[in-house]
């Protein structure tokens, strides 16, 4: 699962930074599949890990997501309020001159997910989506992951919210943007969790063939031009939150291949790439020769946000992964070793 996330998080580095139309749909494509992945592996901690302890799991959340985000925000703020360039560089966000209610969004995260164009300042762009995940958190540690039965409840009330909007005529931002709207692919996620659990494990060659329908839909996408406000892009955005499920239900059942490691190494990869890449690209195009955004300064994000997301993992290793295992050890009531192996595996990718 982990060099799975690390690509979603280069398509929302594809969409953001080449700024053509034929990519416009790969971060978005992108967000609902990180959703989706989260509502399994979230579930999976809570029930395997955490046994829904309160103060261990929140505690290991926050030092899990704030660190490498308090380090991007700190960055994020020289560059706006240091350089001349940033504000037309991104002039979204980082032109806005911030309130109150601003530095509560920019500080705390969560407020963001509630209505999350409405936070106009965000130095670091993409954490909107975070204030998403984390409400997702709550509905699924309060009533979400309790159960199958509440899992399969909160995914029909919320496709239900999905078919009243699409009847209503709204855009989709409606059906992307705010955390209720998300409810649907958290709770397909934590559904996978409660049927893969009894499944058979799967070859690698097949669980390659089930992702292939995410990557087919996300260069068909392309090929169609886009997001677009018409019934067929509607459709593409709705199969590929059916295609994320497949993906993320094949690489839950995936057997053991004996390169965890790597695995886990790309994964931890993909949260400060994302959270970065603005940033990094801001900063590319003030020392090579890229005026603006485009295919070339993506590709060269790329590539220097994840030398800059190893750096930042060197560090979070160092100094919040001795905290993070401790506060887990002390919710662990039998000794490691006679843990089940989808412990291990949860305790590694979260």
């Amino acid at each position: 699962m982990g060099i799975y996330r690390f690509l979603l998080a280069c398509c929302v580095v594809i969409e953001h930074l080449s700024h053509d139309q034929y990519a416009s749909h790969t971060g978005m494509f992108a967000v609902f599949g990180f959703y989706v992945l989260s509502g399994y592996l979230i579930t999976r901690v809570l029930r395997d890990t955490y046994d829904f302890d309160l103060v261990a799991f929140w505690s290991n959340r926050v030092l899990r997501l704030f660190p490498l985000y308090a380090v991007f925000l700190t960055t994020g703020l020289l560059l706006i309020f240091e350089t001349r360039g940033a504000r037309s560089f991104f002039p979204a966000v980082w032109q806005i001159s911030p309130g109150p209610a601003d530095w509560l969004g920019v500080l705390t995260v969560f407020p963001m997910g509630l209505s999350p164009m409405d936070w106009h300042f965000r130095p670091v762009p993409p954490i909107w989506s975070v204030g998403v995940e984390l409400l997702n958190y709550a509905a699924l540690f309060v009533f979400v992951a309790r159960s199958r039965r509440a899992a399969l409840f909160s995914a029909l009330c919320c496709a239900a919210y999905h078919a009243w909007s699409i009847w209503r005529g709204d855009d989709l931002a409606a059906r992307y943007f705010p955390f209720y709207a998300a409810v649907l692919p958290f709770a397909l996620g934590s559904l996978l969790y409660f049927d893969t659990r009894s499944r058979k494990r799967k070859t690698v060659r097949t669980v390659i063939v089930l992702c292939a329908p995410a990557a087919f839909l996300m260069v068909a996408t392309a090929a169609l031009g886009g997001v677009r406000q018409t019934a067929l892009f509607e459709m593409l955005f709705y199969g590929n939150l059916a295609a994320q499920c497949l993906a993320v239900w094949a690489l839950s059942l995936m057997a053991p291949t004996g390169h965890a490691r790597i695995d886990k190494w790309w994964g931890d990869l993909s949260y400060p790439v994302f959270l970065c890449h603005w940033q990094v690209g801001y900063v590319l195009t003030l020392l090579l020769p890229f005026p603006s955004r485009g295919f070339g300064l993506m590709l060269a994000t790329l590539a220097a946000s994840t030398g800059v997301a190893y750096l930042a993992c060197q560090g979070q290793n160092a100094i919040i992964e001795p905290i993070r295992k401790r506060v887990r050890a002390k919710v662990f009531s039998v000794p490691a070793s006679t843990q089940p192996a989808s412990t291990h595996a949860a305790v590694a990718e979260t």
